[in-house]
């Protein structure tokens, strides 16, 4: 039956690796790959679609524009179900083998949030308030089911990034009130159900008439 992401684990250095998807699903689905060093830092990534029951075959290296000769394992993340395996041959080509896409594991899997702001005390009356999500296997973050409030109150926050990364944003229309302690909220779920929510909050200084507006 497949699933909605996985890892191929083992990317050949003295010959090939080619990689091989199946959509086991009707619609067609989109799938971010990314190639990660051996430290399980992401290096290259690409987005592309696979029709419903149709297949994805090419090399690992011409997956991707970048270059990934550094990279030792690749994730895939899927908005559909997806069967996946991969086939290492030796530079002769004397010898070959076949892996099943191993299946991402939860817990090595987080979304996180790992950048935000204001932080601590801020200085302006309208500041740009935001919030960076990520996926730590690259798994595809679920864009509609992002929220973003600002003192309990909903807003509708500038969306940009795609797949495993995403940044939202927002500036307040009106001055904020003045000594005040402003509490901003933002919620994510990533396609595979994983979510992660992040409060944070800022003072406004006294002596309000004299603070500027953010840059």
């Amino acid at each position: 039956s497949g699933g909605k992401a996985g890892v191929f684990p083992k990317i050949e250095k003295s010959g090939w690796t080619n990689i091989f998807f199946v959509n086991t699903e009707a619609n067609t689905a989109s799938v971010t790959l990314t190639a990660y060093d051996d430290s399980g830092t992401p290096i290259a990534t690409r987005t592309l679609q696979v029709n419903g029951f149709a297949q994805a075959a090419d090399s690992a290296v011409a997956f991707f524009t970048q270059s990934i000769a550094n990279a030792t394992y690749i994730t895939y993340s899927a908005d559909r179900n997806l069967v996946g395996f991969q086939v290492n041959g030796s530079a002769d080509n004397k010898l070959a083998d076949g892996l099943p896409a191993l299946a991402a594991l939860s817990g090595q899997c987080t979304l996180d949030v790992i950048a935000w702001a204001p932080q601590d005390y801020k200085e302006c009356k309208r500041p740009r308030i935001s919030a960076t999500f990520k996926s730590a296997c690259g798994i595809a973050i679920d864009i509609a089911s992002i929220a973003m409030l600002l003192d309990d109150n909903l807003l509708t926050p500038t969306i940009t990034g795609s797949g495993s990364e995403i940044t939202v944003a927002y500036t307040p229309k009106s001055d904020l009130t003045d000594e005040y302690n402003h509490v901003a909220k933002v919620f994510a779920q990533d396609v595979n159900g994983g979510e992660v929510t992040k409060t944070w909050s800022w003072w406004l200084p006294s002596g309000y008439s004299t603070v500027p507006n953010c840059p």
